[in-house]
């Protein structure tokens, strides 16, 4: 049978594209032969030397070039809209997704994360929790484990449902209750001036207990028909045809 056709994908900087990022995405991707990487264009004079450099790299891995994809950079709220193109974003291990995850999974786009040690490399794990448990199996703990889930996922029922459940979902998660974090940090606030004003010291650790108020009321999202991968390609890429060439 043909291999399932995939839209793996990663929006962030090209500082942040780190050569063992990279090269885990290229075992991921000899290993997925349906699958197509969509990365961000960089901006200006950079986009040609980088875009050589990576397509050089993705050849030396066994992947062929034309299978990296370049999205250009467009208004916000078209580049959250697309995010209905992709199947999953594809997380970096030295600096990770932070605001670039935020907009995946407010597109309803999963992500697919390893739990490093310091802070830049956990974000995306913290994010997958607040956004529901189901979306928190997408935080793994290895690289062979981040290899073999991307892999097991594409094109298959298990990914279309954590797309369906996060598009449910996600959007009443607390991760996007502004309203509750807010007041949230207001109480920390409180909590550190109550503790400075009654026992004379500075608060150094601060944990704030969800409250039983109910949750807001969400406004229904109206962003007009969601895309699909061939309608955001460059023409270039698609009179090739796709995958293959």
């Amino acid at each position: 049978p043909p291999e399932p056709f995939v839209v793996f994908c990663n929006f962030n900087k090209v500082d942040k594209l780190d050569p063992a990022s990279f090269g885990l995405w290229m075992n991921v991707m000899r290993r997925a032969p349906g699958a197509v990487l969509w990365l961000l264009r960089p901006k200006g004079r950079q986009f040609d030397h980088v875009a050589a450099h990576l397509e050089a790299e993705a050849a030396a891995r066994g992947v062929h070039p034309a299978r990296l994809v370049w999205a250009d950079r467009v208004p916000k709220a078209e580049h959250l809209r697309r995010h209905a193109a992709a199947d999953l974003l594809l997380d970096t291990l030295v600096y990770g997704a932070h605001s670039t995850a935020t907009d995946a999974l407010r597109g309803g786009l999963p992500l697919l994360t390893v739990r490093g040690e310091q802070f830049p490399q956990r974000v995306g794990a913290s994010l997958l929790r607040a956004v529901g448990a189901k979306q928190e199996l997408l935080a793994v703990d290895s690289l062979r484990d981040f290899e073999d889930l991307a892999v097991s996922l594409a094109g298959t029922r298990r990914l279309r449902a954590l797309r369906a459940r996060l598009a449910d979902e996600g959007r009443a998660s607390r991760l996007f209750d502004t309203r509750a974090f807010t007041r949230d940090l207001e109480r920390a606030f409180h909590a550190v001036w109550e503790a400075h004003a009654l026992a004379g010291r500075l608060a150094h650790h601060v944990v704030v207990l969800e409250d039983v108020l109910p949750e807001p009321a969400l406004t229904p999202f109206h962003g007009g028909p969601l895309p699909s991968f061939e309608s955001v390609l460059p023409g270039a890429w698609a009179s090739t045809g796709g995958v293959g060439v």
